[in-house]
């Protein structure tokens, strides 16, 4: 193993306390990942190598907060798609995974509108493609995935825009040139109050010409029950997700490496995991046929040429989602029962469209100079398509015709230029300074129409269909400066300011029904602009007792300015606007340790205080108050796990685990003068696993929320109390197996 340094992945063998043990199972926890190796045949010395920053480096090198999570490992923790890892690494949640998705929010920075165009706050990555794809982030399949790296605070120098809170990375295994692999996984397992869940999973590596070319398959389904029972159907939130990526590695010379991929999956969902507040555990009085068919493809070139002074990187990808479906919108019927007409719902039929082509060029030196530098480029194009029909059973009994019918086309194109240069000064010492450049055009069209009477007013009568030409033009500077210190040589210690930007957008569908906007005001309200954020860190992190034990620690303080929140301009109808500031100031630790080759265990914790910064009125007589707290930001959120791995024989053995999690107590929506918001409960659940290795099978019985713990996710509907909860998933306790070769 080369000066001891490798990529996180555990090869043909098995991750037992020798080549992946401590390291992947302390890399689940979010520990830094560094953590030696301490059993059988271990190198203490070994240590994972990363590429946050767009060069290999290990993570105690790395002067910001990140966290690495081990492929194989997460399917071990059961961890079937990316909205998993929540709660796996401080400050990293979820603001809720209905059917359509939620989004990622790192460090209380999150989205505050329930405009749908509106983009994340979390940068989301497969690979060197960006697949953030607005308010509604998806559930990628993790299976074959090498790690996960979670980068917190702005990444805006490196990752540009969307990259505001942090940036999520899913690095897939890359074909292996050299000899062959294959791996199968079967899992089945129960769920209370649902149903039988199956997973069947595999993946292939293929040399095909020796030391040059390689294919590597991956495939995978996935069968959820489901848990909530609706007023039509039982179980009515049940998912089929399949998954498929094929990769050529083909190293052309000693110094070209050509890397297409294609990449599938296929999610057909049906309703939401919403629990209603007025009915039994775990039902709702949704009496819609709520479902979701979704696709999406990733088409990928990477190439990769080194001059041995610089690696030259190019990365081309074209990305496609599509979506179509119906769910009830609890907005619009609950204006419907407001003014005394009962309907006991209003479908919303959508079809969204979402396609974006990249390409990055980057250039990364590779010398012992007391400089490294890295230059690159970057363009995007993306497209959004929508096409949204909502209706009412009350009204189509009258009128067979759709309340509204609200379409967008959207393009966004960027191009941006971004730099990066490091100076050692001192043997122990180094400065590094960012800068990016972008400029982004967004141009469309939004339309919105009616046949119906609105009810939102007498005498309104009919609504007349328009569509709205929208243009923005965005343009910044973002900066990223750093200061680390080699305290010893396994100690640093490090300051980082970074910046971040978000992009402004369109509000999908303005009209004011009132006529209380002139038209010039009406049109300045249907797109809104960018919003910025800048952050401060110091952190130390550290490797010590021959590398059995590591820790971090890293305080931030972050100001966000420019938010994006909603308005409300006219009864029924809210924009999204730049107004106010918010800040969040916070502390994360992690320990991971291996005492004993034959035990482990780590814990790691976040504290954090989110919130607004400035008061803001959004509507007469009603204020966000200065110190009002960001929503999905608790103050105390923390994780712990142990295992124990008992030899049986020479190549077998035994192991029990578990892993514990505390999500603390968090709002829902920002709270007003006149709406104390929601609040969630905070939540602990709990994981364990027994099993047994012998040489290349693993059996392993699983649980996991072994509490059955009815943790409070999000609150959906209008007013207090909310007309229901997003739940997590009951408990759920099975079997795997898995083989490879």
């Amino acid at each position: 193993m080369a000066n001891g340094i490798r990529k996180i992945g555990c090869g043909r063998g098995w991750p037992i306390g020798a080549a992946c043990s401590a390291v992947a199972i302390a890399s689940a926890l979010g520990a830094p990942a560094a953590l030696a190796q301490t059993g059988v045949g271990a190198d203490a010395r070994d240590t994972i190598v990363v590429t946050a920053t767009r060069r290999d480096e290990t993570v105690l090198e790395v002067p910001q907060s990140i966290q690495v999570l081990g492929g194989e490992n997460l399917e071990r923790l059961d961890v079937t798609g990316i909205e998993g890892i929540t709660g796996l690494a401080p400050n990293l949640n979820l603001e809720g995974g209905t059917k359509l998705g939620g989004g990622f929010n790192i460090r209380g920075i999150s989205a505050l509108s329930n405009e749908s165009t509106q983009f994340a706050t979390v940068g989301l990555y497969y690979g060197e493609t960006a697949i953030s794809d607005g308010f509604f982030n998806f559930d990628l399949a993790t299976f074959d995935v090498n790690r996960v790296e979670i980068l917190k605070g702005p990444q805006g120098t490196l990752y540009g825009e969307g990259s505001l809170g942090g940036t999520i990375r899913l690095i897939p295994n890359a074909p292996n040139v050299t000899e062959f692999e294959a791996r199968a996984l079967g899992r089945v397992s129960a769920t209370e109050s649902g149903g039988t869940n199956y997973q069947g999973a595999g993946v292939v590596n293929i040399p095909l010409i020796e030391d040059r070319l390689a294919l590597r398959v991956t495939a995978s389904y996935l069968d959820q029950s489901g848990f909530i029972d609706s007023a039509v159907e039982e179980d009515f939130n049940s998912r089929e997700t399949t998954y498929i990526r094929a990769a050529l590695g083909w190293e052309v010379t000693d110094a070209l490496t050509v890397t297409p991929s294609f990449l599938y999956q296929q999610l057909d969902a049906n309703g939401f995991n919403l629990d209603g507040i007025s009915s039994p555990d775990l039902t709702n009085t949704s009496a819609n046929d709520d479902n979701l068919d979704e696709t999406l493809k990733i088409y990928a070139l990477d190439i990769e040429y080194d001059f041995g002074w610089a690696n030259l990187v190019s990365a081309s990808s074209y990305f496609t989602r599509e979506q179509d479906g119906v769910d009830d919108d609890l907005f619009t019927n609950a204006i419907i029962n407001s003014i005394g007409v009962p309907s006991p719902s209003s479908p919303q039929v959508f079809d969204r469209e979402r396609s974006a082509f990249s390409q990055e060029v980057r250039l990364v030196s590779q010398n012992d100079a007391p400089f490294d530098w890295l230059i690159g480029g970057y363009y995007r194009n993306r497209d959004v398509l929508d096409d949204v029909l909502i209706e009412d059973e009350a009204f189509s009994a009258l009128l067979p015709v759709p309340i509204f019918d609200r379409d967008l086309d959207i393009e966004y194109e960027q191009f941006a230029v971004f730099g990066e240069l490091s100076y050692e000064i001192l043997p122990q010492l180094t400065l590094t300074g960012g800068i990016r450049w972008f400029d982004e055009t967004i141009e469309g069209v939004s339309s919105l129409g009616s046949v119906q009477p609105i009810p939102v007013a007498p005498g309104l009568g009919f609504v007349t269909d328009f569509d709205r030409p929208v243009s923005i033009n965005e343009s910044d500077v973002l900066f990223k400066g750093a200061v680390d210190y080699q305290v010893t040589d396994n100690a640093l210690v490090y300051f980082l300011f970074s910046q971040g930007v978000r992009p402004g957008g369109v509000n999908e569908g303005i009209l004011d029904f009132l006529d209380v906007l002139t038209p010039d005001e009406e049109a300045a309200l249907s797109t809104y602009n960018q919003d910025s954020l800048n952050n401060y860190e110091i952190g130390l992190k550290s490797s010590f007792l021959d590398g059995a034990v590591t820790a971090t620690l890293s305080g931030f303080l972050i100001g966000w300015s420019g938010v994006q929140l909603d308005q409300e301009i006219s009864p029924g109808l809210a924009v999204v606007i730049n107004a106010g500031s918010a800040q969040t100031t916070g502390l994360e630790f992690e320990l991971a340790a291996s005492p004993h080759e034959r035990f482990d265990f780590g814990i790691a914790f976040g504290l954090n205080d989110a919130e607004i910064s400035e008061e803001f009125t959004i509507r007469a007589g009603e204020v966000i108050a200065d110190g009002a707290p960001l929503p999905f930001a608790p103050e105390f959120s923390g994780n712990l796990f142990g295992e124990y791995r008992h030899p049986l024989s020479d190549d077998n053995y035994a192991f029990a685990r578990f892993d514990a999690r505390h999500i603390g107590e968090r709002f829902n929506e920002v709270p007003t003068s006149a709406n104390p918001g929601t609040t969630l409960a905070d939540y602990q659940i709990l994981d364990a696993q027994i099993g047994v290795e012998f040489g290349r099978l693993r059996g392993t019985v699983f649980a996991t929320n072994l509490t059955d713990e009815r943790a409070e996710l999000r609150a959906v509907g209008i007013g207090l109390p909310p007309a229901g909860i997003v739940r997590n998933r009951p408990r759920t306790i099975g079997f795997s197996l898995e083989a490879r070769y």
